[in-house]
């Protein structure tokens, strides 16, 4: 029986090409090395199947796998089908409830950004149904306990549909995240933390750790709701909230030092 052999990206899944991003990045391996572990891994069949092949058989493979040398070109879609389901492409990061922007920024913060891509499209995407007794479809509701389920999903999904929608994302992310480069930190101003309260001081390892779920706890007496409540927050208005507070909390100290240092001259 003849093996089904993958000519393009497009064949491609997200799971192979991590496993395909960890083999490419291993030392020590042949040209055939890498033509018998490539195949293994698009194929799902044993290294030793192909190791059995006649060596012309294995070269014939190998140009079949030259595509994968090529980079790939991705390009952001509206939907994700994959194992029978449909996923809704979301880039409007504003409009993304504060949850799903802050699991993104966790997740690009943990490792190589290829190992999360899963993780990472399962944040972005709405799960669809069909419409009762219609044919179109529409968005279903997002059950943040589901999202192992859907990035297991993306796993089979083709590479070259969600690294475009990722990349196209995280564009997005980045963008609203100039917008508000000054927001996170423990309020030194002199620590020279990152937007993910990263620093030295002992207060900016209390940020690094537990920044996020503590800024949801502010917005959330702030706005007067429950906390759970304010993970569903637009996450424009979850930052716009945290820029407020931040402030609001730089006034309140300069207020605080002049009234303990009356004399001292302010320019």
């Amino acid at each position: 029986m003849k093996t089904y052999v993958p000519t393009s990206w497009e064949n491609v899944t997200v799971r192979q090409y991590q496993q395909l991003t960890d083999l490419y990045l291993e030392h020590g391996n042949s040209e055939l090395d890498l033509i018998v572990k490539t195949a293994s891994i698009l194929t799902g069949k044993p290294e030793e199947y192909f190791d059995s092949l006649p060596i012309a058989e294995i070269n014939a493979i190998g140009k079949m796998l030259a595509f994968t040398h090529h980079e790939i070109k991705p390009k952001p879609v509206p939907y994700i089908i994959v194992n029978g389901r449909r996923f809704r492409c979301v880039y409007d990061v504003r409009r993304l409830p504060a949850a799903r922007y802050i699991e993104t920024k966790v997740f690009t913060g943990q490792g190589k950004i290829t190992d999360r891509l899963h993780q990472i499209a399962a944040s972005m995407v709405y799960p669809q149904k069909k419409a009762l007794g219609f044919l179109w479809w529409m968005d279903d509701e997002y059950r943040a306990d589901l999202h192992a389920d859907y990035a297991a999903d993306m796993l089979d999904a083709s590479i070259t549909s969600v690294l475009g929608s990722v990349v196209f994302f995280l564009r997005g992310i980045s963008k609203i995240d100039m917008e508000f480069k000054t927001l996170f930190g423990s309020g030194d101003d002199n620590e020279n933390q990152d937007a993910e309260g990263n620093g030295k001081s002992h207060s900016g390892e209390f940020m690094r750790q537990y920044g996020w779920h503590y800024s949801i706890f502010m917005v959330a007496e702030y706005e007067r709701i429950r906390t759970d409540d304010a993970w569903q927050l637009t996450t424009i208005q979850f930052l716009n909230d945290l820029a407020y507070l931040k402030a609001k909390a730089n006034y309140d100290r300069e207020q605080q030092a002049k009234a303990l240092n009356p004399n001292a001259i302010h320019h």
